[in-house]
């Protein structure tokens, strides 16, 4: 994996910790089951408890995009 992969995984991540919807100690077990797994960050946090609408929420004001959850 390159450092710029990592970056951009330990950096939303580091958003959540602020916001303190994770614990800033859980950065590192998250990625690492992440790359341990194959399963991308966000189904790691699913697997955590995080709902699908807190993480497309989350990334919606991370990025300052719009959300929208299609049915």
């Amino acid at each position: 994996m390159g450092w710029e992969h990592l970056f951009k995984k330990m950096s939303f991540l580091d958003e959540l910790a602020k916001k303190g919807l994770i614990k800033k100690s859980d950065i590192e077990k998250i990625i690492a089951e992440s790359d341990s797994t194959g399963l991308s960050v966000d189904q790691v946090l699913k697997q955590k408890g995080m709902t699908e609408a807190d993480i497309l929420n989350f990334k919606s004001e991370y990025l300052n995009i719009p959300a929208r959850i299609l049915e």
